[in-house]
């Protein structure tokens, strides 16, 4: 059996810092870093079976969130009840349902 593979795109001059796979291996949730701006995003994407990918922001940049995104330290995806759960370098602990 051959091996799935997905390939996509990312913009110039970023990196992921933070990355975390679904139990599957379908879908995974990561932190992107622009290094032009120095600005993070967290970053969802869906991996197909045939090698098609749709890749986004996790949610609309302008969102109000209760911690800044560059304090990101890990993350935990659980793909069954759509949960991302981020922990921070100051010790918080979110938990985002989607």
């Amino acid at each position: 059996m051959q091996p799935s593979l997905s390939n996509f795109k990312t913009p110039p001059k970023t990196s992921v810092d933070v990355t975390c796979l679904g139990g599957t291996g379908r879908r995974a949730v990561w932190l992107r870093r622009h290094w032009e701006t120095d600005a993070f995003e967290l970053m969802r994407g869906n991996f197909s079976r045939d090698g098609s990918s749709k890749v986004r922001s996790l949610f609309p940049k302008d969102m109000a969130l209760p911690f800044e995104i560059q304090n990101c330290l890990s993350l935990a995806f659980d793909e069954a009840t759509g949960r991302v759960y981020v922990a921070l370098h100051t010790g918080g602990l979110y938990v985002m349902n989607f």
